[in-house]
């Protein structure tokens, strides 16, 4: 298996940085036992680079974001998904490994679609109560971020263990939006609040 996040990155210079096409992301699409799978690749925050997962089968939606630092793992958890949604995707052993290998093998092989954030990312916001498990980086509020959340983002983002650890001591937590023209890059929120990142 290549080295995923090295070829989003790959990717992203070539089709966003190269040919100038003011793209917000790159997208990722293929169908997987009857469910839309898209995968959007941005570079927003090169420190943080974001790789989001929306499935959709009927009218079933579900969001999360992976951890592209730590890709190469056979699957990752997926907190909250619909039944709808994970009967479809479970392989005979009913666990995810078929799923995210092939995850992989797009990721790894298929040419990326240009893109911007489309209707598709946020109708999962719009059509499920996911309030917590959202794209971007926001701000910090001042409620010390419990172990679950803590555990939620070393799991789902690239955001390093010692950061997180860091700004649960300072009895803050991270507060993220589904809105574009809201995120933030990690420095930016972390020196509001005089947070070292190393």
């Amino acid at each position: 298996m290549g080295n995923i996040l090295e070829k989003l990155k790959s990717d992203y210079e070539y089709y966003v940085y190269k040919k100038n096409s003011g793209a917000a992301c790159l997208k990722y699409h293929f169908q997987y036992n009857e469910v839309s799978v898209n995968l959007y690749f941005d570079m927003f925050d090169t420190q943080l680079p974001l790789l989001s997962l929306v499935l959709i089968y009927n009218k079933n939606y579900y969001y999360t974001s992976l951890n592209v630092s730590q890709f190469d793992i056979p699957f990752q958890y997926l907190n909250q998904i619909p039944k709808e949604i994970l009967d479809k995707i479970l392989d005979s052993n009913r666990r995810l490994v078929e799923f995210f290998n092939k995850v992989n093998d797009e990721l790894l092989t298929v040419m990326p679609v240009n893109a911007s954030y489309d209707c598709n990312f946020f109708d999962v916001f719009k059509y499920t109560n996911n309030k917590e498990n959202l794209p971007f980086l926001y701000c910090l509020r001042h409620q010390r971020m419990t172990d679950e959340t803590l555990n939620l983002l070393r799991v789902t983002m690239s955001i390093p263990v010692k950061i997180l650890r860091a700004i649960q001591s300072h009895n803050m937590t991270i507060v993220r939006t589904a809105k574009l023209k809201y995120r933030k890059k990690l420095t930016v929120v972390l020196k509001e609040y005089n947070i070292a990142m190393d």
